[in-house]
């Protein structure tokens, strides 16, 4: 039975992005929108087995989650990153303070990761949200890099969930409609006999929710990058079931 794919390249949505030097603003066309998500396959994801890359997980595998513990990934997708019209979002080591990501990454410019802070609950009254990849090129050290080949792998499980890959909290693939279209069929029944209820739209609850865009420039200013660092690298697992 087929459980992983490559999506095609249907549906851009522009996306706000910086060039490599982060000085001038820029747009780049994520295809499809509803996957413009990704890690990269060397990515190390927390896994009851330890710390594997993401292109090497099979469904079936259970990673841990920050709030259901350890979990099965029910389907993995994979898009090339490769095309001219597709930047990767490079964050360097350690941009994020305190040691994260452990690693360089390239990811997809709509992966999103969890922040929070004083001014996120001061603004939204949320002790946790989620930004995009392209959105945390406003920090030095976080840039769109064009022509740059390679694969983003998504994960899919019974709900929307955050994952630690490279020391980071970060989300695996939403179930949406278009998503679940391109399922093999006993993958969608699986997943819709396993996950929550869905919204009107047909989407899964998301894991965090997003922050709005026009708060984001107020949520990134360089002096709350260790409020940003420490909430996601401190942030407890509260159950680690197995």
């Amino acid at each position: 039975m087929e459980r992983s794919g490559t999506f095609p390249g249907d549906g851009a949505v522009p996306v706000d992005v910086m060039d490599e030097a982060g000085l001038a603003p820029g747009r780049v066309q994520v295809s499809p929108p509803e996957i413009a998500g990704g890690l990269p396959c060397c990515a190390r994801i927390k896994t009851l087995q330890g710390e594997r890359r993401a292109g090497d997980l099979r469904p079936g595998d259970r990673v841990l989650t920050r709030d259901n513990g350890y979990q099965p990934m029910r389907w993995s997708g994979r898009t090339p990153s490769g095309s001219p019209a597709v930047a990767a979002i490079r964050m360097r080591k350690g941009v994020l303070g305190h040691g994260v990501p452990e690693r360089v990454m390239l990811v997809a410019p709509g992966q999103r990761f969890v922040i929070g802070g004083p001014r996120l609950r001061h603004l939204l009254g949320l002790a946790e949200a989620t930004v995009t990849a392209a959105q945390l090129t406003r920090l030095k050290g976080v840039a769109a890099l064009y022509h740059t080949p390679g694969v983003h792998v998504q994960m899919l499980f019974d709900r929307h969930e955050v994952l630690l890959a490279e020391g980071v909290w970060t989300e695996s693939l939403r179930l949406t409609p278009a998503v679940l279209a391109r399922l093999p069929r006993a993958t969608q029944d699986a997943l819709i006999a396993a996950g929550p209820a869905l919204a009107e739209d047909g989407s899964a609850p998301p894991a965090r929710p997003p922050v709005p865009p026009d708060l984001v420039p107020i949520l990134l200013r360089s002096g709350d990058r260790p409020d940003l660092a420490r909430s996601v690298l401190t942030a407890q697992v509260t159950r680690d079931r197995t």
